[in-house]
């Protein structure tokens, strides 16, 4: 079976890996987002990284519409495979070849760009991964598999996205072996009373408003760990926070507070205090707080962050 992969981020290549070690799988072609340009720097996407390391044909077109029909000349698939690719296939594309999605949802919940991120934002206790018949409408498809993972209180979002690639990898796997033996697939409808959607997380989403409640702050840490990472100021300094949690201290307290000693670190949030347990202070490597607590001179007991009030989140 020729395979034509589309993918870009370490969930897409976790799909790809397992696809290159089954012998009925032949991947002739991937095609991934073309590359970022940081500072005059191109800096490709982990799936052409990994796609070249292993001497695959690798595609990075600016227009997949204006190049799709001369990859296909070239890669001549049976069947196209979609994860977290980031781009819209070309509705004539989809019309010539066969395709299937990975998405990281129990679809008809989450579809759009941000599934993993949504349901840690909602602390969600079950999420999963839905295989789907690729339709031009976004995330619209016929379900073909799904499987259930359960949300770890301390998953984050580095860590729900590899769980959610390797059931994803197993449901596709499984998928195309029915496929190659079948010839058909047995689908069916969404439910689309049940459809809910998620969009592209701003960057502005990463910084921490104290003044929320702590569950919600404890979740936001989550969804954006270990990338880009939650951000506060402390004396105009950025600080990230990358694991907190909720305390079950009982003190009296201002939001934004800190309290401190030689190994612990509390921030008050609204309701309770937050404990602070991974961290990285500008100009500074990530730490767990018991090195970080060990020399450091910013946080200080009993002052407050800087609590950021309407029209100053563009000054920072």
């Amino acid at each position: 079976m020729k395979i034509l992969f589309f993918g870009t981020n370490s969930f897409s290549k976790i799909i790809l890996e397992g696809l290159l070690k089954e012998n009925f799988i032949e991947v002739t072609g991937v095609v991934t987002k073309s590359d970022n340009v940081i500072f005059n720097k191109r800096e490709p996407s982990l799936v052409k990284k990994y796609g070249l390391e292993n001497k695959l044909l690798v595609f990075d077109p600016v227009s997949l519409k204006a190049s799709y029909e001369e990859i296909l000349a070239i890669t001549k698939p049976d069947i196209l495979i979609t994860a977290s690719y980031g781009n819209i296939l070309p509705k004539s594309l989809l019309e010539k070849v066969y395709a299937l999605n990975v998405h990281a949802s129990l679809l008809p919940k989450y579809r759009g760009a941000s599934p993993i991120q949504s349901a840690i934002l909602n602390n969600d206790k079950i999420t999963g991964c839905t295989i789907m018949k690729m339709e031009y409408k976004l995330d619209s498809g016929d379900i073909i598999k799904s499987g259930e993972l359960v949300i770890e209180e301390d998953d984050n979002y580095s860590s729900l996205e590899e769980k959610l690639a390797y059931l994803g990898r197993d449901l596709l796997i499984d998928t195309l072996k029915e496929y190659l033996d079948k010839k058909v697939l047995l689908t069916f409808k969404q439910d689309e009373s049940k459809v809910t959607f998620t969009h592209i997380i701003p960057g502005s989403f990463a910084k921490i408003d104290f003044h929320d409640l702590a569950i919600n702050i404890v979740n936001k840490v989550r969804t954006l760990s270990k990338t880009p990472g939650s951000i506060i100021f402390v004396k105009n300094k950025l600080v990230k926070l990358y694991k907190v949690k909720i305390s079950d201290i009982i003190i009296n307290g201002e939001v934004g507070e800190i309290l401190l000693n030689k190994k612990q670190l509390f921030i008050k949030a609204l309701d309770f205090w937050i404990e602070i347990l991974e961290i990285k202070e500008s100009g500074k490597k990530e730490m767990d707080i018991v090195s970080y607590l060990n020399g450091q001179s910013l946080f200080k007991n009993k002052e407050k962050i800087d609590i950021l009030i309407k029209g100053e989140e563009n000054e920072k």
